[in-house]
């Protein structure tokens, strides 16, 4: 082999050798920024579920508070009819 050969068989080795290591890097490279992301999803879901829940004992509470006043409203309004009835 002379140095012409071993020269085309070098450039073209590298040239497939580099064919195939970009997509492998770039492929590497968006593996990476998605796991990123899914670990900051996963944060901003226990940040989400927290505020839920939240919410939803303060929805129950309010809940509890109306169910409360409309008791003590039928209340009043049999106050009210025995009243007029007398």
């Amino acid at each position: 082999m002379d140095n012409v050969q071993i020269t085309g068989t070098v450039v073209v080795g590298l040239g497939c050798l580099i064919t195939i290591v970009l997509p492998i890097l770039k492929l590497n490279g968006s593996i990476v920024e998605l796991t990123v992301e899914m670990r900051n999803m996963r944060e901003r879901d226990v940040t989400r579920d927290k505020r839920i829940e939240k919410h939803g004992k303060e929805i129950d509470e309010i809940r509890e508070t109306v169910s409360d006043h409309k008791h003590e409203l039928s209340n009043h309004e049999t106050r009210l009819k025995t009243l007029e009835r007398k």
